[in-house]
């Protein structure tokens, strides 16, 4: 019992890990390449390691095309794709630690979307250690870097809300009669967010396109920036930018097949709490290559945040 455990820790203190490296080589490229591009090809990587995972494991890659409850699962994997293009967009223009803090009001949204989503009404003392925690991101909110990277802060906002309705949405899907295993649902998804970050080029190339061609005449339209206009929606790759975002899909892959397979060492109440340490590894990471400083505002506004997850995750699991 106790050395599942003690494996369930391990694993879900890498699937931090793992998700903090990526999100970092992410913020790294999103001032290289087009964000549609990062996370369209992140989700190819991501689709074909885990289809790669279900032929080792004996799982048919054709149950994806037959996947039960599709119309859900394809709900939850556009709300996936939407969830991982809040993150990214709130990384690129915040630091790592800081987008952790704000993400990390998803149990809240997560309540919400469970309520609305299935009925299921959350106990009154729920309420309590979500208001601290609202509070410690009012703490936080006030340090100075907020207050210049507001825009950072409301993706970040959004990217809580819908990891919550994605959270929700998984709930969901585990209590069908009929459902797909854990491995299935990540490459469903992972389908899913190529599809849509790919109509996301097309369409960022095309709109871009017409607005050019709407504001400009053919005297003052150069060949210069025809080309930029192209670029931005799909640029050409060079070797490092190429491992790079290989790194970055098999960190994300990684973080989930972590994810999955510590929640079958060791209970919820238990690892719920270790996601907190992506915090110190955002912290860490955009300290040495980003060169991120955090003010004291921060920390007592990120403490105060722990302490309510910490105690939402003991409320919640007493249900």
């Amino acid at each position: 019992m106790v050395r599942n455990q003690l494996k369930g820790i391990g694993l879900m203190v890498l699937c931090v890990l793992f998700f903090a490296v990526m999100d970092a080589i992410g913020k790294k490229q999103s001032d290289a390449l087009p964000t549609f591009q990062v996370l369209f090809l992140r989700s190819a990587i991501i689709l074909a390691l885990s289809a790669l995972w279900m032929r080792m494991s004996g799982i048919q890659i054709s149950n994806l095309f037959s996947i039960p409850d599709i119309e859900l699962q394809s709900f939850r994997g556009i709300v996936w794709a939407l969830t991982a293009l809040w993150f990214y967009l709130a990384f690129a223009g915040g630091s790592l630690a800081s987008v952790y803090l704000i993400s990390f009001l998803h149990p809240a949204a997560a309540i919400f979307f469970a309520w609305a989503l299935r009925g299921q009404r959350a106990r009154a003392s729920v309420f309590l250690p979500i208001a601290l925690m609202f509070f410690g991101i009012y703490v936080s909110l006030g340090s100075s870097e907020w207050s210049i990277a507001l825009g950072a802060s409301l993706f970040a906002f959004l990217a809580a809300i819908f990891f919550g309705l994605e959270a929700a949405l998984t709930k969901q899907i585990e209590q069908t009669e009929q459902r797909a295993n854990e491995i299935e649902t990540l490459a469903f998804s992972a389908l899913v967010g190529a599809l849509v970050f790919s109509i996301g080029i097309a369409a960022h190339h095309f709109f871009w396109m017409e607005g050019i061609s709407a504001f400009s005449n053919a005297d003052t339209l150069s060949i210069v920036t025809i080309e930029d206009t192209v670029g931005i929606a799909f640029r050409p790759i060079g070797i490092a930018d190429s491992v790079l975002l290989v790194l970055q899909g098999t960190a994300g892959f990684a973080g989930n097949l972590a994810l999955i397979y510590a929640y079958n060492f060791a209970n919820e109440d238990l690892l719920a709490p270790i996601d907190y340490l992506i915090v110190i590894f955002g912290a860490v990471i955009g300290f040495l290559f980003f060169g991120d400083t955090l003010s004291l505002t921060f920390w007592i506004g990120a403490s105060i945040i722990v302490l309510g997850g910490v105690w939402l995750s003991v409320v919640s699991s007493k249900e």
